[in-house]
């Protein structure tokens, strides 16, 4: 397996764009009617994962483009001096990559840190002596004792943050009796599939990917589908007229949230109103999730991730050979320049390569002088 820029560009352009089709494709509701959330959660991470892994596996075939990349490549593996030392423009781009990603990721630790330093200083509420004002009985939230429970007006939407030790947060004061008990459902439901840890992983990967918006989409539709699968698995227990008092629930806090959801965190309602109506929706309409189903999109799936593995656009020129030469271990050698491999045909230059598997029995010289001396 290699790692070359051919296959670094090509995994990053090709399942860039899997990944927009897959997101389309996922998004509908008849698809999260018969796969269910859960299914579409897992096929998104995979997705996410695969970009991580931009190698030429063994089953990699190159598709050759002659000339159109060539400019590129030549302009991509020009080396030139910084300080005594010898570098090309891909590995300052790659560099560049590395830092801009690193001081993102070292920027939201360090406000996360904060938010939980000042959600800290704020007075805890005992949960039995807050229910007990609702007539609800502590009981019946089973893992509730793992939350803290913090009333913050500076927040708009009920919100669950913190991974050590969640807390849940509440906006506003009082809340009817039926309102306060499918919120605290909703963000106990989080607490037990772990979504902070879950959002916090994908949030950090996308990060790793700032400069592709295509990254930045799934990532919603990826948080979108958490909240989705959250409502699925409390109105499986709820009859039609709570399923009801449920989505007025949604739809009330959304119409007092107006920002945009905490990275940091996972809201009870999440502000966008073209996503609120998806999920009102398919809690009205209920699931269908069949297995035969999941199988059969993940198998689908999964060969189109594979075949995006399994080629390799590999630009080259060739102009300096004479049409119609058969190319020999005889006419050819190879020269090292740094991380690439000159190809010369008849003493010519003819193509530059990071590939040497694909001249397999082609002799590799240190420089162009031991090559011609050799000749």
């Amino acid at each position: 397996m290699n790692l070359t820029i051919s296959s670094i560009t090509t995994t990053c352009i090709l399942h860039s764009l899997l990944i927009l089709i897959i997101c389309n494709f996922l998004k509908t509701e008849k698809v999260i009617r018969s796969i269910g959330p859960n299914c579409i959660i897992g096929i998104l991470l995979l997705s996410i994962v695969r970009l991580f892994i931009p190698l030429e596996f063994p089953w990699t075939k190159s598709i050759w483009i002659e000339n159109l990349l060539m400019p590129i490549r030549r302009i991509l593996i020009h080396q030139f001096l910084i300080g005594g030392f010898h570098a090309t423009i891909w590995s300052i781009l790659l560099m560049l990559w590395a830092v801009v990603a690193l001081c993102i990721i070292l920027f939201r630790n360090r406000t996360y840190k904060k938010i939980i330093a000042c959600i800290s200083l704020l007075p805890r509420e005992q949960w039995s002596v807050f229910l007990k004002k609702y007539d609800l009985d502590v009981e019946k939230y089973k893992g509730i004792e793992k939350v803290d429970l913090v009333c913050c007006q500076q927040f708009e939407s009920p919100c669950l943050i913190g991974l050590r030790k969640p807390v849940l947060i509440l906006p506003k004061l009082s809340y009817k009796e039926e309102e306060l008990k499918y919120i605290i459902l909703h963000e106990l439901m989080h607490v037990y599939k772990k979504d902070i840890l879950l959002k916090l992983f994908v949030e950090l990967l996308c990060t790793m990917f700032w400069w592709n918006p295509i990254l930045w989409y799934l990532k919603e539709e990826f948080f979108h589908f958490i909240e989705i699968r959250n409502d699925m698995q409390i109105i499986s227990r709820l009859s039609e007229k709570e399923k009801i008092l449920y989505m007025e629930c949604l739809k009330d806090t959304a119409l007092d949230f107006k920002k945009k959801e905490h990275t940091y965190g996972v809201a009870f309602s999440r502000g966008n109103f073209k996503d609120l109506k998806r999920r009102l929706k398919l809690i009205s309409v209920g699931s269908n999730y069949k297995f035969g189903q999941q199988i059969v999109v993940c198998i689908i799936i999964g060969i189109l991730i594979f075949f995006n593995s399994a080629i390799v656009f590999e630009p080259y020129s060739l102009d300096k050979v004479d049409e119609g030469e058969v190319l020999t271990d005889e006419n050819m050698f190879l020269v090292a320049d740094g991380e690439v491999y000159l190809v010369y045909v008849n003493g010519r230059y003819a193509m530059t390569t990071e590939n040497l598997n694909l001249f397999q029995n082609i002799k590799v010289y240190h420089n162009l002088k031991e090559a011609l001396s050799d000749e």
